[in-house]
């Protein structure tokens, strides 16, 4: 029966095999139902899983930073290194249909971004030159050149001279405001970030900064635009949280650069920071592009000399990402290359020790010239190094050079001090105002019956009319009788202004003159008006009208140094707080106080002296163990995410910190410079070892006939090495004149000559060498016999002034001075190994003039009381620099140790510094400390040299 069925059923296959039709219509059933079950499989059962992890896959490419390498000194010590950090970026991968829709996107993703990160104490990265002040108003972050190149590029010029007046800003694109720039870039032609969306100012313009970044980057879809750096762990997490509705929002480990020992070495090793504009041109090529918009790059000193070497080289992947941006797939990969190793000729230990000895004989000096004395002044016959500071303006000082922020004084949370010092001011402000306005406008009250703060009002105004471009010295006539009797006070303001117009000598084009026959008096009314509108509101304005509040005793030395506790610059657990608040402790005796504990230091306040530089090199081949440069900065505060308000400080301080003081500032050489001198006149034929001139006082071969230093009184006989010990000004003096004479004749241009051969010979006519930035020098080229002994219109730097000591200290050998050592790759191997560089050998000195000089400059050491606690034996000069009658005198000393074998030569040059003693007293201590003699670890105490420096002629 079986077998029945069975043939039944083979029956029924064969015949509809036998039908092509039949056997069609079975496959395609087969194939339909499997097309239908796959078809629920991916839309029913796995339909939600595939929406949200693909919908359409994009291939991209991408670069991965390399870590930049790692800068040491001289013995290994860690100097610059990166840190691994969690760095949030976005990236426009979005598709909108318009603009509208674009805007509301970004702005909304950014928006939660930001909310997060203050929830979590974390900032933006915020490279948009614009922000709040103290009063929610917007102001600029960056004046000047500064500002002007934000502006550029805001709108979109490549060269800030493209600026050009605005019709819809109704002025020139270069005196936009800041609420203009933020106006114009918030409407809905650009980002339309709205009020009634965002009513936080602050979110609007964090909104703003980020939109602004991501233009410049031009929406390139999937170049990231970095939003904030080194977030906390909170901010980390609730980001990936949310990850997915913060579309192109990523969160990747980055390396944040960091510095030790950052104030005394940032001079020279720099900092690194987002690339700009012009330096994204200037690095790459049509053929080469290395640089994007969000790249970091070296911005000052040894981070941006090897930006080559440190940079390193990208990675790069080639991935697939969905139309969110999320990665589905890596295709391939190239690991990025670690940047080379830096090694520095530099001892870190000893550039340390170094800057506090400077710092603690500064903090010294400044003591010994400050008087208890509200609005003191020094007579005009009082000499340079006898000069003294009145306490009042130390406590201008405080408010002057930004130690606490004036603009906090009208904040809703200003301290009671601060309240009562904004009060005294505006009501003084408002009347010096009004008083300057009618003196303006006086027919009568000339320049010389102004009182002494008047007067200061009207330097101001006609100084910032020639700062601005209205008046120049180039169209006025000094000789004309209307501005002779300017000068000596006998007219008054508005006839001197008035004049300057008819004569062509004040720019009436600045004015939007409206008639070609506008007279003087119409053309003075609108320069009054520019005057009241922008000179009486300038910050600097303000400053003056505070400084002689000061000086008066209006504003006291309590209230100002109380509003040091009220923002926070000290402690309020300090316990001198209480005895100033109270009046137990003086003003005065609370301002020594902290100057002698360094708590505020010389650098801070900005009064003379508040910079130095000192320079320590190996003779033996120009390597540069020191280069000081005070005062320092915190180049980690620059790196990465720059603090803005810090680095307006920095530029707005007068000790100039940015400006490396023993590379780029320059000042004549004083008495330093007579060993030249000495060279030149014994290798000339001019004088022997032993033969003497007697110093007769005043030199009177020429006219004005200029005076030794020791007059009234004389040296008598001198040698050259007696002249160098002594620095007998009227020796050297003589050596000049003798170079100048021809035939009997004085001859000045034979004199310069002769110099400039000398001085050249000694590597003064060139840089020293230093790899960082540094100003050339200039051998005089006029008066040699001023020139003879360092004065005339010489002009060099610490650093250059240390090689050519060290030129003398090893008889004639000139090397270049460098601050590299060697170049490492990141795994070790050498890349470069630098090598000394003699670059010039005296010729043509004789072992006797040699001796000569080198017996002088022992005498200079033995005269010097600071050398009597110093073991190693050592050989130096010091110099007075000559600059302002009212100002102290640059003092510098050149030296080298020890006496027999120079293993170290030091340059040490103090800005208005007063006596060559205190310089001297720096070299003491660095050279003792450089030896490791007895007692060197207590030399950098933190407290200010109790003794002003030994006077010393020059």
């Amino acid at each position: 029966m079986f077998s029945g069925h069975l043939q039944d059923i083979l029956d029924f296959i064969k015949e509809i095999f036998e039908s092509r039709t039949r056997v069609l219509k079975i496959l395609f059933y087969i194939l339909m139902g499997i097309l239908i079950i796959r078809l629920f499989d991916l839309q029913i059962v796995r339909g939600s899983s595939y929406l949200n992890n693909f919908t359409l896959a994009i291939e991209k490419e991408r670069t991965v930073p390399a870590a930049r390498g790692n800068i040491y000194d001289r013995n290994g010590k860690l100097l610059a290194y990166n840190e691994l950090a969690y760095t949030v970026s976005i990236e426009d991968n979005g598709t909108y249909d318009t603009l509208r829709e674009k805007n509301q996107a970004l702005n909304s993703v950014i928006y939660n971004v930001i909310q997060i990160l203050e929830k979590h104490g974390d900032s933006l990265v915020s490279d948009f030159d614009i922000e709040l002040n103290n009063h929610n108003e917007y102001q600029y972050k960056v004046e000047g050149t500064a500002r002007l190149r934000f502006l550029a590029d805001v709108f979109g010029y490549p060269k800030i001279d493209g600026l050009k007046y605005n019709k819809n800003l109704g002025c020139s694109e270069d005196e936009a405001t800041a609420s203009q720039i933020v106006e114009l870039l918030s409407n809905k032609d650009h980002y339309n970030i709205t009020e009634e969306e965002y009513p936080s100012v602050s979110d609007r313009l964090g909104i703003l900064s980020i939109r602004y970044a991501l233009s410049r980057n031009n929406y390139q879809k999937y170049l990231t635009t970095t939003i904030a750096r080194q977030i906390s762990n909170e901010s980390y997490a609730e980001i990936m949280e949310n990850l997915y509705n913060l579309q192109g929002v990523s969160v990747a480990q980055d390396s944040v650069r960091k510095y030790n020992s950052s104030t005394y070495l940032a001079p020279i090793i720099g900092y690194t920071g987002k690339i700009s504009s012009e330096e994204l041109q200037e690095f790459n090529t049509e053929d080469n592009v290395v640089y994007t918009i969000n790249d970091v790059v070296g911005k000052a000193g040894i981070e941006k000399l090897l930006e080559a070497n440190l940079k390193g080289t990208k990675g790069y992947e080639k991935l697939y990402v969905d139309n969110l941006g999320k990665i589905i797939q890596i295709a391939e990969s190239d690991n990025p290359k670690a940047g080379n190793d830096v090694y520095l000729t530099i001892d870190s230990e000893l550039q340390e020790a170094a800057y506090h000895i400077v710092e603690q004989r500064l903090a010294g000096i400044l003591i010994s010239k400050l008087v208890n004395e509200v609005g003191f002044k020094n007579d005009e016959e009082t000499r340079a190094s006898d000069l003294q500071i009145a306490i009042s303006d130390a406590y201008f000082a405080i408010l002057d050079n930004n130690i606490v922020d004036l603009n906090h004084f009208t904040d809703e949370e200003a301290g009671p001090n601060e309240q009562r010092i904004n009060s005294i001011f505006e009501g003084s402000y408002e009347n010096v105002c009004n008083d300057v306005a009618d003196l303006l406008y006086s027919p009568s009250i000339t320049y010389g019956q102004m009182d002494a703060q008047r007067q200061s009002y009207i330097d101001f105004i006609i100084k910032q009319l020639f700062t601005n471009g209205y008046l120049s010295f180039d169209r006025i006539n000094t000789s004309d009788e209307m501005y002779v009797k300017w000068k000596a006070g006998e007219i008054t303001t508005k006839d001197y202004l008035v004049y300057s117009i008819s004569k062509g000598w004040l720019d009436v084009n600045k004015f939007d003159v409206q008639s070609a026959y506008s007279d003087s008096n119409e053309i003075y009314n609108q320069l009054c008006d520019y005057i009241k509108s922008k000179l009486f509101t300038d910050k600097e304005f303000k400053k003056l009208v505070y400084e002689n509040l000061f000086d008066t005793g209006a504003i006291t030395g309590q209230m100002i140094c109380m509003t040091l506790y009220e923002q926070r610059v000290l402690s309020n657990d300090d316990p001198m707080m209480s005895s100033l608040s109270n009046g137990s402790m003086s003003a005065y005796d609370f301002l020594i106080n902290k100057i002698s504990t360094l708590e505020i230091t010389p650098g801070m306040l900005g009064l003379d002296p508040c910079s130095a530089s000192c320079v320590v090199v190996d003779p033996s081949n120009g390597e540069t163990i020191a280069c000081v440069s005070y005062p320092g900065y915190d180049n980690n505060r620059l790196a990465n995410n720059v603090d803005s308000r810090y680095y307006a400080q920095l530029t707005q301080s007068k000790s100039y910190p940015l400006y490396n003081h023993a590379t780029q500032e320059r000042t004549a050489p004083g008495s330093t410079f007579k060993m030249v001198t000495s060279a030149a006149a014994l290798t000339e034929g001019y004088i022997t070892p032993f033969e003497t001139i007697e110093d007769k006082g005043i030199f009177e071969y020429v006219s004005p006939s200029p005076r030794c230093w020791v007059y009234p009184g004389n040296h008598g006989e001198l040698n050259v090495s007696g002249a160098i010990t002594n620095s007998c000004n009227y020796f050297f003096y003589m050596m000049g004149y003798n170079f100048s004479l021809q035939n009997g004749n004085y001859t000045p241009d034979k004199g310069v000559e002769i110099i400039r051969k000398y001085a050249e010979n000694f590597g003064l006519g060139e840089t020293s060498g230093l790899e960082i930035v540094e100003n050339d020098p200039k051998i005089a080229d006029e008066y040699p016999v001023t020139a003879a002994i360092g004065q005339s219109n010489h002009l060099f730097n610490t650093a250059q002034l240390a090689r050519y000591v060290m030129s003398v200290a090893n008889n004639g050998k000139c090397y270049s001075l460098s601050l590299i050592d060697k170049i490492n790759d990141h795994d070790g191997n050498l890349v470069e190994d630098k090598q000394a560089n003699l670059s010039r050998e005296v010729q043509g000195i004789s072992s006797s003039t040699w001796q000569a000089i080198h017996s002088g400059m022992s005498g200079v050491v033995e005269n010097l009381k600071c050398f009597d606690n110093v073991k190693t034996s050592s050989a130096g000069k010091t110099g007075t620099a000559e600059e302002a009658a009212n100002r102290g005198n640059h003092v510098l000393y050149v030296g080298y140790a020890p006496y027999d074998n120079p293993k170290m030569a030091v340059s040490v040059r103090i800005p208005h510094g007063y006596t060559s003693g205190n310089s001297a007293a720096i070299a003491a201590n660095v050279i003792k400390y450089y030896f490791k003699e007895d007692g060197y670890n207590s030399l950098v105490t933190g407290k200010a040299e109790s003794d002003g420096g030994q006077n010393v002629g020059d």
